[in-house]
């Protein structure tokens, strides 16, 4: 758990530079956005060193990273990639995953992406509603749908 003075760390997986980035701005203070990562490959990777759960301190790129609390998972990332990825990773499961609700199977998507601020304050608002779990290490495995 981390302290009270502490950003919760958060992993992002996004497509969209301009999402990522009001994501990234709009999550402070109370989270950190650790670690980005744009194609499934990167996020398959950055999950398999940062979730294992053999180490104490993950460490990827040679960087030591504190452990996410929670990870965001972008429209771009279609759900059987989402599914493939939490599923085989070892650890993925031990936190919450965020996810827009536009990629639930059998869902409707736009034929554009909404505008970033659009996204962000719908990971912020996902995140507040959710603080005390996150802070409380519970939801694991468990998907919340913004």
């Amino acid at each position: 758990m981390t302290d009270a003075a502490s950003p919760i760390p958060i992993l992002l997986c996004g497509k969209i530079p301009t999402h990522i980035k009001a994501t990234c701005d709009i999550v402070k203070p109370e989270f950190q956005v650790i670690r980005v990562c744009s194609d499934p490959e990167a996020a398959r990777a950055a999950l398999t060193a940062l979730m294992a759960p053999s180490s104490e301190t993950p460490t990827f790129d040679g960087a030591e990273y504190p452990r996410p609390r929670a990870i965001i998972m972008g429209a771009g990332y279609t759900h059987d990639v989402f599914t493939s990825i939490r599923d085989s990773v070892d650890g993925a499961t031990s936190v919450p995953w965020i996810r827009p609700s536009n990629v639930k199977p059998g869902a409707q998507r736009g034929s554009t992406p909404p505008p970033a601020e659009e996204i962000a304050s719908k990971v912020r608002k996902t995140l507040d509603e959710h603080l005390e779990e996150i802070q409380a290490g519970t939801g694991a495995g468990e998907v919340w749908w913004m």
